[in-house]
């Protein structure tokens, strides 16, 4: 039965308790309790949208059923939530005993609507939920005012009975800032959305996620940087970071992992609120896709490992720390930080060992390479020898070092396994017999009497030159070694000269030096012209050992010929480029007043400055 005083429904937006509220306030009624008691009827049935309610409902109002149940709110069995139109919320998104409302919406709803005066202000259905804080339209504040049990649900009672205190209330309410996560909110009330990757999760999920990214945001923003979000609330913050979608929220995480390297230990601190909501929320399913993104953001951005649990056991582990490393592979952290310096995948660090990041998988290999290596005090107890010989030949690059001591730590070297293996191999000769051992001698022997080092003897020997290498009787593989003198002796005063050849004249201090011969070829000129240069101070002179001749002598600083070539050219060469005679070319330079810088004798070159003679070069 349609009641006498019918009040305008506003369908999209208001609830149905929010009618049922107005249509009593009209009718004469003391109040909305007043009204159903007189029906079947109850607050409860209404709210949560009972067909039969709905029923009485539409029969009172001629409001259609479709238009009412829209917002009824409707508790879910699963994790306590409830709906709001399509829109899930959580339980503590609940309003609860109390009138929430814009002051604002409220006077203008007296103001312009249209009816009894008391029937106008109406409920709506974004008012319901606590995710919701700000009015949109007006951009001020929600109120929400706590009512007895015999006023809840009676907005329209409520209203007429508080007009003053609501006037007053909506003309101290200042604007707000921003509100772009309240329209938002709105928008997912009236099934809308516009978010991509926030419309793939439950409201109140997102609404949450929004909340908790917008509170880490704050707690690690970098110190003393103006941040154009100072003032927006958490959710607000959250709101505009979690819309650019997951790869952004993991750039901010990133940003604040990188700045702080937290060890593993203390991500609970570090994640501190926004990982307790996720733990908290495990087991439920609308929760699925942000603990996913939240336990790949922690293992691609943290060094946490199988024995780690973020919020789910850790299921890869993208990087290691100094510290973590360290307990996985049984070795020293000083070893692994200077392994993982060594290997370029990190760099010297202040940082404690846990917040020195590395990559695990290019880490590990260098690890385990690592292990797979033998200690200098090792190869010294493999070769028979002492670990300063050791030492010579690992400096003599017969073995290649992998690893040596940080400088100010313990004297080490290190070298691998298979290196040491193919090193044994190339000296796996057999054993001298009784009738050989009368013409050899030990290797470390033969090459004191050869006035060269062991090193040099077992390059020989690596090289496969050595014939009469052969094994004798006792421990160690470099200390039973044993060979024919008079074969040695010819190899290593061959590679002494070569190697001498190749050392000498590259570099000595700093500079290059050059017999005179070397001179004269590379300025093209006779051996008296070097001579003259050196006399005139052009070309200077240092005495340097000789290990060919194993004495010392004068050479050539090859430094200063290069000076001397960029400023000076001779005259045959100066021939040579403009095509003339060199006695024609002469003249025509003697005749332009230009001088050479001496005078030669004999064979000896002419030389010219090249400011001098620029004229004749083109």
């Amino acid at each position: 039965m349609t009641l006498p005083f019918l009040v305008d429904f506003h369908p999209g937006c208001e609830t149905p308790l929010s009618l049922a509220s107005r249509l009593a306030v009209v009718n004469g009624f003391a109040s909305l309790r007043q009204f159903l008691a007189i029906t079947d009827v109850t607050v409860a049935a209404i709210t949560a949208g009972k067909p039969e309610a709905l029923e009485s409902l539409c029969s009172w109002s001629g409001v259609p059923i479709l238009h009412l149940e829209k917002f009824a709110v409707r508790s879910q069995s699963r994790s306590a939530t409830w709906a709001l139109g399509p829109a899930l919320m959580s339980r503590d998104m609940r309003v609860g005993q109390a009138h929430r409302f814009c002051p604002k919406c409220v006077i203008d709803d007296l103001s312009t609507g249209r009816g009894r005066e008391s029937g106008r202000p109406y409920v709506r259905a974004q008012w319901l939920t606590r995710a919701y804080t700000h009015c949109v339209g007006h951009s001020c504040d929600i109120l929400e005012h706590p009512v007895d049990a015999t006023m809840h649900g009676d907005f329209a009672r409520f209203v007429a009975k508080s007009v003053d205190t609501i006037q007053a209330e909506a003309t101290r309410a200042n604007a707000t800032e921003s509100f772009e996560a309240d329209r938002y909110v709105s928008a997912r009330v009236d099934g809308e959305g516009g978010q991509p990757f926030l419309d793939t999760l439950e409201a109140y999920v997102a609404i949450d996620l929004c909340l908790n990214v917008g509170r880490f945001e704050r707690e690690h923003r970098e110190g003393g940087v103006e941040n154009q979000w100072e003032t927006l609330s958490d959710t607000e913050r959250g709101f505009r970071i979690a819309c650019k979608g997951p790869t952004f929220i993991e750039v901010l995480v990133a940003d604040a992992v990188n700045r702080k390297k937290p060890p593993s230990i203390e991500m609970s601190r570090f994640f501190g609120k926004l990982r307790l909501w996720l733990r908290r929320n495990i087991g439920k399913e609308e929760f699925v896709p942000v603990i996913e993104l939240f336990q790949g953001i922690a293992e691609r951005n943290l060094p946490i490992g199988s024995s780690d649990t973020f919020i789910m056991e850790t299921r890869r582990r993208y990087l290691h720390s100094v510290r973590s490393a360290s307990i996985e592979f049984n070795m020293m952290e000083e070893r692994v930080h200077q392994l993982m310096i060594d290997a370029g995948l990190s760099e010297p660090s202040t940082l404690t060992s846990g917040r020195i990041y590395f990559d695990a998988d290019a880490g590990e290999r260098a690890l385990e390479a690592a292990r797979e290596t033998m200690t200098s005090t090792e190869l010294a107890l493999a070769l028979g020898i002492n670990v300063d010989r050791v030492r010579s030949i690992l400096d003599a690059g017969l073995i290649e070092r992998v690893e040596v001591a940080a400088e100010g730590s313990r004297i080490y070297s290190r070298v691998r396994r298979q290196d040491f293996e193919a090193f044994e191999k190339k000296l796996q000769v057999p054993f001298a017999t009784a009738k050989e051992l009368e013409n050899l001698i030990e290797i470390s022997s033969a090459a004191r009497h050869c006035a060269s080092t062991l090193e040099t003897s077992l390059a020989c020997a690596l090289d496969g030159n050595l014939k009469s290498l052969r094994r004798a009787k006792g421990d160690g593989l470099v200390s039973r070694l044993v060979v024919d003198l008079a074969e040695l002796k010819p190899l290593i005063f061959e590679r002494h000269r070569k190697e001498a050849k190749k050392r000498l004249f590259e570099h000595d201090g700093h500079e290059n030096l050059l017999t005179a011969r070397q001179a004269e070829r590379r300025l093209a000129t006779a051996s008296g012209t070097v001579r003259e240069l050196v006399r005139l101070g052009y070309l200077k002179r240092r005495r340097a050992f000789n290990p060919i001749t194993k004495r010392s002598q004068e050479y050539v600083c090859g430094r200063s010929l290069a000076a001397f070539q960029e400023k000076h050219v001779s005259l045959a060469r100066l021939s040579d480029e403009v095509a003339v005679f060199p006695g024609h070319l002469r003249k025509r330079i003697e005749l332009a007043g230009v001088k050479a810088i001496f005078e030669p004798t004999g064979r000896n070159s002419r030389y010219y400055r090249l400011d001098d003679i620029r004229q004749f070069r083109h």
